[in-house]
């Protein structure tokens, strides 16, 4: 990946110093200078789309590599453009840009200086500038309106030019508008009548108010962030790594029961600090939440206000608020979606906390056990049988359990005719993943955990993989577009157990949910989509999560309305989900099954004939069976399941021997 971003850093090199300068800058270079750097960006952009994307596609994702391309063209557009500006093209360019391609950043070149002052400056000059500043905003934004709207509809226009120079010209429009209100407050209030002044006021203090809101909470937000990393994250990290120790003297054979003792009872705790500074955040926040209300209530109010006035002025005005409203309204969506998020994260803390509690009581229960059973046989060195199988999966075939769930899924998804998005259905073309979709893992920090591990390579260990799809919309009359509706499949397991013990007991929990909720969330806000996840657990999910996933008060709306989750349970098929979630009911077969039944029935009447039937033997091996008889890990794990719960054999973990069938 670094390799990569070094590739891609070489690649927009000359695009980025290009794209910070404005025309007058690049009609100064040579010729030869600016022709020279067309065709270097030229021949980028080619090897961004061809080589580059061949060799790292899974580095972006397709708004990233979208983006990049119109970066590179963008900047090919202002070379041809200053060029344009003087005369004709030089024959490198001709051919490569519609006029009216070249007349809008010649067009948009004009109001540079509200790019190159700051809001301080903007303000000080228009204060020295009178009537002009009115005239100059009228024809700036008529102007631009139309020629933006002529370019969106000229199908000849590049789609993603067309992105960046709408970006550009958004940011620029706020700048100029902020201008004209400074104009207005500064040299029309005398010409107004009351509610054209009060709301102008009222415009002002709205402003001021949101931007001291934003810098309020991005400092809460930082001043938390290095809290929880050094705080609640570092505690859970240490106490988890404590626990994988614990557990893996307690697998294996030789145990000394009174060393254990003595870890458990230093195991660290998880102090209330890091639960009090989020709740603090969470009525902080909140706080801020009131005042922008406030403002949106003093703003709606002036409005109506300026509306039945009979000033000349009144729609240049109402315009002004009706911006401020759509941005404080804005910044009061974003304050609510940080608020729940914040009580997301404390929940989570919460649920971790309990959960790693009771683990440690689990391992007490278990050294008891271990203890007992030495005591009843009188010999140390007999009867330590390590720890209870059931719930064990050694990291190889957590491994098998991802690649074929992922696999599986990707399968189904190229294979389905028909999705269901909350108010329709969509009928999926052939081929309409081919851009789409995507893979990403977490194999680098898995990586950094077996660092140090000899013989220990990422490909025996599970990686954390997730399939992504995304349904799109065209907009700007088709020449791009914006996601309808995500969805998602991934497969979870505790990379630092794995990297540590081989093997991974502990059932996923409700934590566990929540740090993928969190993430989905926020996105689905973000991107206003509905958001279908399923999250695959190898060792399973506890039965308290199991019974909150499909409570009324963990249904999808105690999050977000636009997030629908489906646990699977790798170890039998089993589906968790809301059933009153039509999202996820009506999608439900995208999830189901990620081993072959027959193949797992075919693994289950071998053990039962030549082993369970059989004379002689008190232990069967998961190793022999995948050895003897091919069969895969995943599918001997599946068999054992079945066979402990139909009560034929018990399953347990020797850390020498791996996992095995008591069916003695």
């Amino acid at each position: 990946m670094t390799d990569c971003q070094n590739w891609l850093n070489e690649l927009t090199y000359t695009s980025e110093q290009i794209l910070n300068e404005d025309l007058a800058a690049l009609k100064r270079m040579p010729d030869r200078s600016r022709i020279e750097r067309y065709n270097e960006i030229k021949s980028s952009e080619e090897e961004f789309s061809w080589e580059f994307g061949k060799e790292c596609s899974d580095f972006l994702t397709s708004n990233e590599e979208d983006r990049i391309r119109g970066e590179l063209r963008l900047a090919r557009l202002l070379l041809a453009a200053s060029f344009y500006s003087e005369s004709e093209l030089p024959r490198a360019m001709e051919g490569d840009f519609i006029e009216a391609e070249l007349q809008a950043v010649i067009e948009f070149d004009r109001y540079k200086q509200f790019d190159a002052l700051s809001q301080e400056q903007i303000e000080g000059r228009i204060r020295r500038m009178e009537g002009e500043v009115y005239e100059l905003v009228q024809n700036y934004t008529s102007t631009q309106i139309a020629n933006m709207d002529e370019l969106i509809d000229n199908p000849e226009a590049q789609q993603d030019v067309i992105e960046r120079l709408v970006e550009r010209y958004d940011n620029r429009r706020e700048r100029i508008r902020q201008g004209f209100f400074v104009y207005v407050e500064t040299h029309g209030m005398e010409h107004m009548v009351e509610s054209i002044e009060e709301a102008v006021e009222a415009v002002a203090d709205a402003s001021s108010e949101r931007k001291q809101i934003k810098e309020m909470l991005q400092s809460e937000l930082t001043k938390l962030e290095a809290s929880l990393d050094t705080g609640f994250r570092q505690q859970r990290k240490q106490l988890e790594s404590q626990l994988h120790s614990v557990e893996h003297t307690i697998a294996s054979e030789t145990v000394d029961i009174d060393q254990v003792r003595t870890e458990i009872e230093e195991l660290d705790g998880i102090d209330d600090e890091t639960l009090v500074e989020l709740q603090t955040a969470i009525d902080r926040t909140q706080t801020l939440e009131s005042k922008l209300d406030d403002k949106i209530e003093q703003l709606e109010n002036a409005r109506k206000r300026v509306e039945e006035s009979d000033d000349n002025r009144r729609e240049e005005v109402t315009e002004i608020i009706g911006s401020e409203l759509e941005q404080i309204t804005e910044q009061r969506s974003e304050l609510r979606a940080e608020i729940n998020h914040l009580r997301r994260e404390r929940e989570q803390i919460e649920h971790a906390r309990d959960r790693l509690d009771n683990r440690q009581q689990d391992l007490e229960t278990q050294v008891d056990d271990l203890e007992e059973s030495v005591d009843t046989k009188g010999d140390p060195s007999e009867g330590i049988d390590g720890i209870n199988g059931s719930d064990v999966v050694t990291a190889s075939t957590a491994k098998l359990f991802e690649m074929d769930y992922i696999g599986r899924f990707d399968t189904k998804m190229h294979e389905v005719d028909t999705l269901h998005l909350p108010e329709e259905s969509f009928e999926v073309p052939d081929g309409y993943w081919e851009k789409r979709s995507q893979r990403r893992n977490r194999a680098p920090h898995m990586v950094q955990l077996l660092e140090g591990k000899d013989g220990e390579h990422v490909e025996s260990y599970p990686t954390n993989p997730t399939a992504r799809y995304e349904i799109t919309e065209s907009r700007y009359l088709g020449l791009s577009e914006q996601p309808r509706m995500i969805i998602g499949a991934t497969v979870y397991s505790n990379l630092e157990a794995h990297a540590t013990n081989g093997f991974d007991s502990a059932a996923a929990d409700i934590d566990d949910l929540l740090s993928f909720v969190n993430d989905a969330v926020r996105e689905a806000n973000l991107k206003e989509v509905p958001y279908l996840l399923g999250i695959a657990s190898p060792t399973g999910w506890t039965d308290r999560l199991k019974k909150k996933i499909t409570a009324d008060k963990f249904a999808r709306t105690h999050y977000s309305r636009q997030v629908s989750i489906c646990l699977i349970d790798l170890r039998d098929g089993e589906l968790i989900y809301d059933e009153s979630d039509p999202v996820v009911t009506d999608n439900i077969s995208l999830f189901e099954r990620a081993v072959g039944a027959e193949r797992v029935t075919e693994c289950v009447e071998l053990i039962q004939s030549e082993y369970i039937d059989g004379v002689g033997r008190e232990t069967i091996g998961l190793e022999e069976i995948t050895g003897e008889h091919g069969f895969e890990r995943h599918v001997v794990k599946r068999a054992f399941e079945r066979l402990e719960k139909d009560g034929h054999a018990e399953q347990f973990y020797v850390d020498e021997h791996g996992l095995a069938l008591d069916i003695g």
